[in-house]
């Protein structure tokens, strides 16, 4: 079996992050047509058969409150199937430095949720547990 999770809040948020990676790698660009006869031209383009799971949708809504916009416009832009390259020509920033930026957004909203539900500091974090 694998190491026991030590820090909780840290795991959720990774586990959050590579979903959001591997459901982000899997949709298409979106695709921006002029006019009714373009998109008349895209008739035949297949969209996702599934749609996506109603908790993750709410979680997502959720911690989105939380980001700032800056973190919101990289969430979307990568959600529209760019990669972490073209967000951050479009942000005027290398790609290493925008996936930073992103995480360090997200850092600050998961902080801003734990902060509002009461538990600031979890076990191993600071906080005093009795054994």
């Amino acid at each position: 079996m694998g190491n026991p999770i030590r820090n909780l809040n840290s795991y959720l948020y990774v586990a959050f992050v590579r979903r959001l990676n591997r459901r982000v790698s899997r949709e298409p660009k979106i695709q921006y047509v002029g006019s009714l006869q373009d998109l008349d031209s895209f008739s035949g383009i297949e969209t996702r058969g599934t749609p996506p799971a109603v908790e993750d949708e709410l979680l997502i809504k959720e911690l989105l409150q939380y980001t700032n916009e800056r973190t919101r416009q990289m969430f979307f832009l990568r959600m529209s199937g760019y990669s972490w390259k073209e967000v951050a020509r479009i942000l005027r920033t290398t790609a290493n430095s925008a996936q930073v930026l992103f995480n360090n957004g997200m850092g600050k909203a998961r902080a801003r949720v734990m902060e509002l539900k009461g538990s600031t500091a979890p076990a191993g974090e600071g906080r005093k547990v009795d054994a």
